[in-house]
């Protein structure tokens, strides 16, 4: 497997292009490949499979139906505990964002003087039962107060 050195997903050695961000891979030989970091992606899916949460090595990534964007982890803020659902919230909104189809998916068009607040619904992801996900959270963005697992 090829890390994506844009944003690191493991890609298989055939490709040219990176199966995520399509951005060209590096070539690269076996000498070169046994110097890696270790560290990987790791990729959350939602219960009902149509949301994916993605750590990468340099930022995560959120893609949903109608919505994709990439988030450094500096921008993180918080995780709050809503009414109906967990929040991770971001200081800024991200630049890259995709929305596909998004004003016929989510909610009417907005104005265009109104601010889109960036906040990743993540109770659906386990949160904060999911262990694995707990961990992640904590090792990529140590600041973070997460709430316990129960």
């Amino acid at each position: 497997m090829i890390p994506c050195p844009h944003c690191g997903l493991p890609n298989i050695r055939e490709r040219s292009i990176c199966k995520r961000c399509r951005q060209p891979l590096l070539a690269t030989g076996p000498a070169q490949q046994a110097a890696s970091t270790g560290d990987t992606s790791a990729i959350f899916h939602d219960h009902i499979g149509s949301r994916m949460l993605i750590f990468s090595p340099a930022a995560l990534e959120y893609d949903a139906p109608g919505v994709r964007f990439t988030a450094p982890y500096w921008n993180i803020k918080s995780i709050d505990r809503t009414l109906m659902s967990y929040m991770m919230n971001m200081y800024f909104n991200p630049n890259n964002t995709d929305f596909r189809q998004w004003e016929q998916r989510l909610r009417p068009p907005i104005a265009a003087s109104e601010p889109i607040r960036y906040s990743i619904p993540i109770s659906g992801f386990g949160y904060p039962q999911n262990s694995q996900l707990h961990a992640e959270l904590r090792r990529r963005m140590p600041w973070l107060q997460l709430h316990p697992l129960h």
